[in-house]
């Protein structure tokens, strides 16, 4: 088998507050090798990205991070500041939610880029780094790169400034790109272009990447294994085709019949009732066990463990064994 490229083990992350400890990401545990696509999704609020932004040390200084996170044969959460500044945007890139505020507004984006790229490789000349930031914006897709490298993040679009976020983080060539919700508040006519931009650009640097999202119809088309998260705990793991077609969790499939389908099969949208609950006082057993129709008293009475449902497939629940097979669900 493949060594993985990142391997996090027992992760958990939390923050202090006047309130006590939110426990955002608990007894988080998955692998990444090498040129794979792995998808989080979840509803807001589970964890996916403060589980991302761990791996990156981005978090306040009111953070608590325990585990292990293996990467290229590094703890990440292990180096020191001077260290994880040279790994971070270098060996792993991250493109984050709103690229508005992820960008400096007083500078232009070909000057972000540049900055990016001599920052880890000071060799390179003021000169070289622009003609690689035009090159790296017209990989992507941005139209007429050479002007467009001039202006700031306000002149862009919204589909722009997230491919010129998309640029600035393969300006380096990671081994690891972590895409964060990278289509969010975008038409879906833009989602599908910065989704083949995304697809392009591991084609051409062959990146693995970690895809966080909500949405699983970019799932279906971009990864290879997918995690699904709740309450800041892994639900269920697998393969794609598993997660949608052969899902051994409850909650995985109240997502699935909550989304439309494009072949008209379902009449209407079946949505989960009820909210995710506070992270500050998580409910003894199931977190989603108020939610959930297939709940029985020893979901509110333990806690789950993450079992393997077979090789690859892993789930999270006390009634594996009585849920009935899954229907085919299109995309």
């Amino acid at each position: 088998m493949t060594e993985p490229l990142l391997s996090v083990r027992n992760l958990n992350v939390g923050f202090g507050s006047k309130a006590g400890i939110v426990q955002a990401a608990t007894d988080i545990n998955f692998d990444i090798v090498p040129g794979e696509v792995l998808a989080v999704v979840g509803e807001s609020g589970s964890g996916k990205s403060v589980t991302a932004l761990a791996l990156m040390r981005l978090h306040p200084s009111n953070t608590i991070i325990t585990g292990d996170v293996m990467f290229d044969g590094m703890d990440l959460l292990e180096l020191p500041d001077r260290e994880m500044r040279a790994v971070r945007g270098r060996d792993v890139a991250m493109i984050f939610q709103d690229p508005m505020t992820a960008m400096n507004p007083v500078f232009s984006v070909g000057d972000q880029i540049v900055e990016t790229i001599r920052v880890h490789d000071s060799s390179v000349s003021k000169s070289d780094a622009w003609s690689r930031s035009v090159d790296l914006l017209q990989l992507v897709g941005v139209p007429e790169p050479k002007q467009r490298a001039k202006q700031y993040p306000h002149e862009y679009s919204g589909g722009m400034r997230q491919r010129a976020m998309i640029a600035m983080a393969i300006a380096n060539q990671p081994k690891l790109l972590i895409a964060d919700e990278p289509t969010t508040a975008l038409d879906v006519t833009v989602q599908a272009q910065v989704m083949e931009v995304l697809h392009d650009v591991r084609e051409e640097t062959r990146s693995a990447m970690m895809l966080i999202t909500h949405d699983l119809g970019l799932v279906a088309g971009a990864a290879d294994r997918v995690q699904v998260m709740y309450a800041s705990r892994l639900m269920e793991s697998g393969g794609v085709d598993e997660i949608f077609y052969e899902s051994k969790n409850p909650y995985t499939r109240a997502l699935l019949e909550s989304i439309p389908d494009l072949d008209g099969t379902k009449t209407e949208l079946e949505p989960i009732p009820g909210n995710p609950p506070s992270l500050l006082n998580t409910p003894v057993g199931c977190a989603f066990r108020p939610r959930c129709s297939m709940a029985i008293d020893q979901c509110g009475e333990e806690t789950p463990k993450l079992v393997e449902v077979r090789d690859g497939h892993a789930s999270r629940c006390h009634r594996i064994d009585d849920l009935a097979p899954v229907g085919a669900w299109s995309e």
